[in-house]
C-alpha cells in the first residue's frame, strides 16, 4: 500500500490561499515587527524611565491598522508592495523619532526596508524607497535625544546591548527576506523549465487533436443521423443509444478543443442546479467505472452556482474516474460525495478510501500525463483538464491526502434561481 501524505493539500486551480503571496508575507513580518518594537519599548522604558511611551504607543497602533487595511487589500487581490514598504519606512521613522532619532540602535533597520524594496519592488520603485529612506534618516537627525541622563546602568553598555541586537536583529531579516527570494526565485526557474516541456507537449497534443477532430465530428453527425433514424424506426432504445453516442463525441471534442485553446461553447456560464447535476452525474459515472463498493451522496436541494455546464459534468466525471480506481484491490471501497454552501460558495468534496498518493507525487498531481496509474492505462489527463476548466469558470480546484485517501474539493461561485450572485464572489482581475 502507497504511504500517504497526510493533511497535504495542493492547489490545482483558482485563487491562491492567504498567506501564499510575498504581500501575505510582509503583513507576517509586520506583526512580529509590531509586536517586537512593543517589547523593545517596554524594555527600553525599564532602563530609561524618562521615556515616554505615549507616541510610540500610537504608532505602533497606527501600523496595526494599516496592516490591517492591507490584508483586506490582499485578500481582494490587490497587493501593493510598493506603498507597503513606503509606509513602513515612514512609520519606522516616525517610531524612531520619539525614541531618539539616529540615536536609536534601530535606526538601522531603515537599511533593511531598502534592501527589501530592492528585492521585491521594481527598479523606479526601489530607488523612490531608498530616496525616501534617506529622507527620513535626514529627519531623525532633528529628533528629541534619548534620556540618557535617566539609565539605571551605565550608558556605554546599554548603547552597546542595543547596537548589538539592532544588529542581529538586521541580519536575521536581511538573513531571511534572503533565503525567501532565493526560494521564489528558484520556484520560478523552475516554473519555467516546467512551462517549456508544457509547450513542447501541448505542440505534441495539438496536432494529435486535430487529427481527432475530423473523425469526431463524422461520429458526432452519423449520430444524430441515427438519432432520427431511431426515432423514424420506432425503436426508442435505438434513439437513446444514438443520442448517447452524440453527446460523448461532443463532450470529448470539446476536451480536445480545450487543450487546443479554442474554449467555443465550452465558456458559457450559466446557473446550474448543482443538486441535480450531483444527483444525475454521480451514479452514472461511478456505474459507467463499474464501481461496486459503497457510495455516499450528501447533497441538499437547491444548491445553485454560476459554472460551465459542460465543463461541471466533465470535472465530475474526471475525479469520480479517479476515485473509482483508486479503490481497486481494497477490502472495502468507498466512495462519498457531499456538497455544501460555505462562505458563499457552493463547495462540492469527493472523498475515497483508496491507497492514496506517495508525498513525492502530490506536487506534480495535475500537470499533463502525469499519472499514478501507468498499469491501468491512465493518461494523467484528466486532473489537467480537469484544473483548466475549474480556471475557466472561476473555480477552485483543490487535492487533499488525507489519513485514508484522497479528497477533492471543488469551489464553485454561489447564486440563487433567479440568477442573483454573491457579491463578494464576483471575481475582478486587479
Amino acid at each position: 500500500m502507497q504511504a500517504v501524505a497526510r493533511r497535504r493539500t495542493l492547489l490545482l486551480a483558482g485563487r491562491k490561499p492567504l498567506l501564499a503571496s510575498v504581500g501575505d508575507w510582509l503583513i507576517g513580518l509586520r506583526w512580529f515587527a509590531v509586536f517586537g518594537m512593543l517589547g523593545t519599548t517596554v524594555v527600553a522604558r525599564r532602563v530609561l524611565p524618562q521615556l515616554s511611551l505615549t507616541p510610540v504607543l500610537f504608532v505602533l497602533l497606527g501600523i496595526g491598522s494599516l496592516n490591517l487595511l492591507w490584508i483586506l487589500l490582499v485578500r481582494r487581490r490587490r497587493p501593493m508592495l510598493a506603498p507597503q514598504i513606503a509606509a513602513d519606512v515612514v512609520t519606522l521613522g516616525i517610531a524612531l523619532f520619539y525614541t531618539g532619532g539616529v540615536d536609536n540602535p534601530f535606526a538601522v533597520f531603515l537599511t533593511f526596508q531598502v534592501a527589501m524594496a530592492a528585492m521585491l519592488c521594481g527598479r523606479t520603485a526601489g530607488l523612490g524607497i531608498a530616496l525616501l529612506a534617506a529622507a527620513v534618516a535626514i529627519a531623525l537627525s532633528f529628533a528629541p535625544p534619548l534620556p540618557w541622563w535617566s539609565a539605571v546602568v551605565p550608558v556605554a553598555q546599554l548603547q552597546r546591548v542595543g547596537h548589538l541586537c539592532a544588529l542581529i536583529g538586521v541580519a536575521a531579516f536581511v538573513g531571511l527576506s534572503a533565503f525567501v527570494w532565493r526560494q521564489r526565485l528558484e520556484g520560478l526557474r523552475t516554473e519555467s523549465d516546467r512551462n517549456q516541456r508544457f509547450a513542447l507537449l501541448g505542440r505534441l497534443m495539438g496536432g494529435m487533436a486535430h487529427e481527432l477532430n475530423t473523425p469526431l465530428a463524422t461520429i458526432v453527425v452519423a449520430s444524430d443521423e441515427l438519432v432520427a433514424a431511431g426515432r423514424e424506426a420506432g425503436s426508442a432504445e435505438i434513439e437513446e443509444l444514438s443520442r448517447t453516442i452524440s453527446q460523448e463525441a461532443k463532450r470529448a471534442s470539446n476536451i480536445i478543443s480545450l487543450l487546443r485553446g479554442q474554449l467555443r461553447d465550452v465558456t458559457r456560464d450559466e446557473i446550474l442546479d448543482v443538486s441535480r447535476v450531483l444527483e444525475e452525474t454521480v451514479p452514472r459515472e461511478l456505474a459507467v467505472c463499474g464501481f461496486d463498493g459503497e457510495v455516499s451522496l450528501d447533497v441538499p436541494t437547491g444548491l445553485y452556482a454560476v459554472t460551465i455546464p459542460t465543463g461541471l459534468r466533465q470535472i465530475l466525471a474526471n475525479v469520480l474516474k479517479n476515485a473509482a480506481e483508486a479503490t481497486l484491490g481494497v477490502e472495502a471501497p468507498r466512495i462519498r460525495v457531499e456538497a455544501e454552501v460555505l462562505s458563499r460558495r457552493v463547495v462540492i468534496r469527493v472523498r475515497d478510501n483508496g491507497l492514496g498518493i506517495r508525498p513525492d507525487e502530490l506536487h506534480h498531481i495535475g500537470e499533463p500525463f502525469m499519472t499514478t496509474k501507468e498499469s491501468t492505462g491512465g493518461t494523467g489527463l484528466g486532473l489537467y483538464v480537469s484544473s483548466l476548466l475549474a480556471e475557466q469558470m472561476q473555480a477552485v480546484l483543490q487535492i487533499a491526502a488525507e489519513e485514508e485517501g484522497i479528497s477533492v474539493t471543488l469551489s464553485l461561485r454561489a447564486a440563487d434561481a433567479e440568477g442573483n450572485v454573491a457579491a463578494s464572489e464576483r471575481i475582478t482581475d486587479a
